[in-house]
């Protein structure tokens, strides 16, 4: 079953098709946009927030892509971004709002959890997304690189967010610690972005 529509006020053309299981109960939802497949689960999340992510999705995308003309990651050449929505998210014993996941060939999809504010999901969907963008260049990167350029990026799509402040905060907390600038201790990573 497939319905058009347009995502919250920004225009972007999505489609919707609900799979139900053998009592007819709605189990996954999945929206389609033009660059992104994001499925979901009706009982975890709403259709408001969905959209938001798809909206601010595809406007990291232009912005990335169209208008500043970093490279499309060769997969998207002929398939969308997946995109799992999750009600927890952890990256080893930490909470994540967000993480990407790819292969040796650069090809990845991203979790995102739902319940995020909006501010923090527009971040994590910027941040998020420029890491598939850093995997279709060097999958094998140094993550304090990546994570401090995504950081800092995801404030240039959406400038009100300001994370790179909070962030930068556990890197001065960690100024006279002995710490090489690549520690990956406490998110000191993501406040290098300051650099």
């Amino acid at each position: 079953m497939g319905l058009w529509g347009f995502v919250a006020d920004a225009q972007v053309p999505y489609k919707k098709v609900i799979k139900r299981n053998n009592m007819g109960v709605i189990e996954t939802v999945y929206v389609y946009t033009e660059h992104f497949f994001i499925s979901y689960s009706p009982v975890i999340v709403g259709e408001k927030y969905v959209k938001d992510l798809a909206n601010y999705l595809e406007t990291s995308w232009k912005t990335y892509i169209d208008q500043w003309k970093f490279k499309q990651p060769s997969f998207t050449q002929n398939a969308r971004i997946q995109v799992f929505l999750a009600k927890e998210l952890k990256v080893g014993t930490m909470e994540a709002a967000g993480v990407v996941y790819g292969s040796s060939t650069g090809e990845s999809y991203m979790k995102i959890k739902v319940g995020l504010p909006d501010p923090i999901l527009q971040d994590t969907s910027a941040h998020e997304l420029f890491h598939i963008i850093q995997n279709g260049y060097d999958v094998w990167e140094a993550p304090w690189l990546k994570e401090a350029t995504a950081t800092a990026i995801q404030d240039e799509i959406f400038p009100l967010g300001r994370s790179y402040i909070n962030f930068s905060r556990v890197w001065y907390s960690w100024w006279s610690a002995p710490h090489p600038l690549t520690s990956d201790i406490d998110l000191f990573e993501y406040g290098t972005s300051i650099f």
